[in-house]
């Protein structure tokens, strides 16, 4: 006989069971990166415009931006704890806290793993990666672009559905609220007031509420 075939699937990506299609929205990771740390450059900011293009990682050198990122995790596993405790049986095995993922899919790029700050600020894949800007009324200096891609969409189709979802189950969500609160003033829209999802926009987004799903058993149903 002669050798044996070869294995067609060496080599090739595995897929793995995500489980619940709710997942991938608690597990977005842009919209706990993005927000956070276009919040954590800009949120101090007093209008002076700058003479270059800040590097979009650059304020994470500040150990605050990565506890942010961090407390919006969190409260991302809250969330995903009270839909578990809620719905018996519904699998969200996938939904991990933002570190582990990190450093699964960055271990080889990151010098320094001490912190969630530390990994981002020194990650090779990251470096050169700029803020989004446009020149300042007058043509001076450049100021932020508020409506490039890091908030928009990870707001109205990240963040609001990840509260959306924490509505469902009362998770409590301070750190989420806050950031939305402070994006939505950047944008002109309004989402949440008085930490609570409102009609204005919510139109906008893809949070359950928008859809008129209202309890998380009907959530999890639609899978």
């Amino acid at each position: 006989p002669g050798p044996p075939p070869p294995d067609v699937n060496r080599g090739r990506p595995q897929f793995q069971d995500a489980g619940n299609y709710m997942a991938t929205t608690l597990m977005n990771i842009n919209a706990i990166f993005h927000p956070a740390i276009v919040r954590g450059q800009f949120e101090q900011w007093a209008g002076e415009p700058y003479a270059e293009s800040p590097l979009f990682n650059g304020c994470v050198k500040h150990e605050a931006v990565g506890a942010l990122i961090e407390a919006l995790s969190a409260e991302m596993i809250l969330t995903k704890e009270a839909v578990c405790k809620a719905v018996r049986g519904v699998k969200l095995a996938s939904v991990v806290p933002i570190m582990d993922f990190f450093m699964n899919a960055y271990r080889k790029d990151v010098a320094d793993a001490s912190t969630l700050a530390s990994a981002l600020n020194i990650n090779k894949g990251f470096r050169g990666l700029q803020h989004s800007m446009i020149p300042a009324p007058g043509g001076e200096g450049l100021v932020p672009e508020w409506k490039s891609r890091y908030l928009p969409e990870d707001i109205a189709f990240g963040l609001v559905p990840i509260k959306g979802i924490a509505e469902l189950v009362g998770a409590s969500t301070p750190n989420l609220d806050k950031t939305i609160e402070w994006c939505q003033m950047k944008l002109s829209k309004e989402y949440l007031v008085a930490g609570r999802l409102v009609d204005k926009d919510v139109c906008e987004t893809r949070c359950p509420q928008r859809y008129g799903i209202c309890s998380i058993a009907e959530m999890v149903t639609l899978a």
